[in-house]
């Protein structure tokens, strides 16, 4: 797998601290970047059983892919599938969505099962495993990373540990999402998305996110173009075309009768389409055309790529009063390890 991968999505996820120590994981977790989601758990067991209650965003891929009906009857070496990413930004109307785990920090040293074992028994294979561990298990640590029971391997008594593992937890979770968009990704990257693949599309597109302030992203075109949603909801689309893709958006306008302005744009690369989520581009009338073509700007990495940033607008059917945001569901995971610490602290008193 290529290092720099787009996945075909990505949304925030929860990452899931193990310790039987509460006072360890209330100190330790006050040091997070306060934009990553996480929950605390003092009990092995109940963090596997907390991994396998929620949601996996495997059903995302499965339905991007089914077999041509016309398949039917046929041997199976005959058969064919059909791949439709039209579906996969549905997933933003999905409001469990951020409470999937992806990562797993872990205490080594636990009553009961201590963190070898815990990593052994998480079956779901993508979810990335941080071990914290003393110096002296150090060798037991590294046994454990070759035999890839686990990612990354820290020590517990690093002064400086909270600094670095919010780094590595943004790391993890986006190699999450590469396994998991994987079998899209190659399928679409050597047809017709071959920005996924391009080192400096992708370096491009990590800068932008980063200025928009952009936590989720989906593919929404066969050729790059991605819905994108920020911290609180807000929604815009990178649009993304190939010089081929231009070569053929003109030669379709030129068949459906569009201006000769409009036919220039698209020639010279001055402007790219879009029309998004529906589907009828090449229906308007000569009036309607300005307004599906957007200014573009070039970029040169292993392909000439045509891109235009552009907000969603309320008229393109999305419903976006029914778009939980991130920034709400950071608000409800703080107000739950509040009431939990405030119990906590009367049992004890009690």
């Amino acid at each position: 797998m290529k290092k720099h991968w787009i996945p075909a999505f990505y949304y925030p996820t929860t990452t899931l601290i193990v310790d039987d120590s509460r006072e360890f994981l209330s100190r330790f977790s006050k040091g997070l970047d306060s934009n990553l989601a996480h929950i605390l758990c003092t009990s092995p067991r109940d963090a596997l059983r907390a991994i396998q209650t929620t949601p996996n965003s495997d059903y995302i891929i499965n339905r991007c892919f089914s077999e041509y009906i016309e398949n039917a009857g046929y041997p199976l070496t005959a058969h064919t599938v059909a791949v439709d990413i039209s579906e996969i930004y549905q997933t933003i109307y999905h409001a469990q969505r951020f409470s999937e785990i992806s990562v797993v920090i872990v205490d080594s040293a636990m009553p009961g099962m201590n963190g070898f074992e815990f990593c052994e028994c998480i079956n779901n294979r993508a979810i990335k495993k941080i071990l914290l561990a003393d110096g002296y298990q150090e060798r037991l640590a590294i046994n454990a990373f070759n035999t890839n029971t686990i990612d990354l391997y820290l020590n517990k008594n690093d002064p400086f540990l909270t600094k670095k593992i919010s780094q590595y937890i943004k790391s993890l979770q986006n190699n999450y999402f590469q396994i998991k968009s994987s079998p899209l990704n190659e399928m679409l990257a050597y047809s017709s998305a071959q920005c996924l693949l391009d080192d400096k599309f992708a370096q491009f597109f990590k800068i932008l996110c980063a200025e928009q302030h952009i936590v989720e992203y989906y593919l929404i075109e066969n050729t790059g173009s991605f819905l994108l949603v920020n911290a609180e909801g807000i929604l815009s689309c990178l649009i993304v075309k190939s010089r081929q893709d231009l070569c053929l958006h003109y030669e379709l306008a030129a068949d459906n009768d569009a201006p000769r302005s409009i036919l220039e744009q698209l020639e010279n690369g001055q402007s790219v389409p879009y029309c998004w989520p529906i589907h009828d581009f090449y229906q308007f009338d000569n009036e309607s055309w300005p307004l599906r073509l957007y200014p573009a700007e070039k970029l040169q990495g292993n392909d000439l790529y045509y891109y235009a940033l552009i907000k969603v607008p309320f008229s393109q059917g999305i419903e976006f009063d029914k778009i939980q945001p991130y920034s709400n569901y950071l608000k409800q995971l703080a107000h739950q390890q509040q009431a939990s610490q405030q119990f906590n602290l009367l049992a004890e008193a009690s």
